[in-house]
């Protein structure tokens, strides 16, 4: 699969979905999706555009259940907003992430932008009007995972903010060997 999404204004890009949302509270669901061997990319060159690049979906306010994604390269680029990327769901905007893996590399790019990363989910905001809203569970990266953050220059570091969820780590073996990899 190879995937790649460029616009001035936001960019959304997943293997699966773009943007899992609308309607009621949780509505939107992705299950049981899968995706590997590929490259998917987004770009937003807009000031107050963002790019959100996700291994399966790129913006989620539903739910994401059982999905993974493996040996895939995955980018996110900005030019001074945000930029958002991460192996099963670049941004969980009130969501729910749940049983989920990735062995996928992970990159940002900005060049004076915010950055969000991480080897499951780049960013895992929840909505002080849902309880369950945000969460994310009995969700793995691979040890041998790439997540990486490149800088266009000095005022990036300076000005912007970067941050990368982590997630429990495991190795293959480990995956291959649980019974829960297996239902999944």
């Amino acid at each position: 699969i190879s995937i790649s999404n460029t616009n001035v204004a936001t960019a959304y890009t997943g293997s699966i979905v773009a943007y899992n949302g609308g309607g009621s509270y949780l509505e939107a669901k992705v299950n049981n999706c899968y995706a590997h061997d590929g490259t998917l990319s987004s770009t937003s060159s807009s000031t107050t555009g963002s790019s959100y690049t996700g291994g399966i979906v790129g913006f989620n306010f539903g739910t994401v259940d059982k999905c993974f994604t493996a040996n895939m390269n995955i980018k996110a680029r900005t030019s001074e907003y945000h930029a958002f990327s991460a192996g099963v769901v670049a941004d969980n905007n009130g969501g729910i992430v749940s049983n989920s893996f990735s062995t996928s590399n992970v990159e940002v790019l900005t060049d004076y932008g915010n950055t969000f990363r991480g080897g499951v989910i780049g960013r895992n905001f929840r909505s002080s009007f849902e309880s369950d809203s945000g969460t994310m569970y009995n969700c793995y990266s691979y040890n041998g995972q790439k997540i990486k953050f490149t800088a266009g220059g000095k005022d990036a570091l300076l000005t912007a903010r970067h941050h990368q969820v982590v997630t429990e780590q495991v190795s293959k073996d480990e995956l291959s060997s649980s019974n829960w990899y297996k239902e999944v």
